[in-house]
């Protein structure tokens, strides 16, 4: 609604991407944090046309959003 381009996060824990599921891989450590990213994250559009007012643009509007949806 407010026109920023975003999407989930693809990375964050690759050990429980279903493709891994066709593979034998062992998991090491401590996973809580990258699984965090994984179902919480969210990327926001990044490239070389992004100029200041554009950045503050989508700066301020994740601040809104914060300040009025924060529990």
């Amino acid at each position: 609604s407010q026109k920023i381009e975003n999407r989930p996060v693809i990375a964050g824990n690759i050990g429980n991407h279903p493709v891994m599921k066709m593979y034998e891989h062992r998991v090491a450590g401590d996973q809580s944090a990258s699984t965090n990213i994984m179902n919480n994250g969210i990327a926001f559009g990044c490239h070389q046309a992004m100029n200041d007012e554009a950045v503050n643009y989508v700066c301020s509007k994740i601040d809104e959003f914060v300040k009025n949806y924060k529990k």
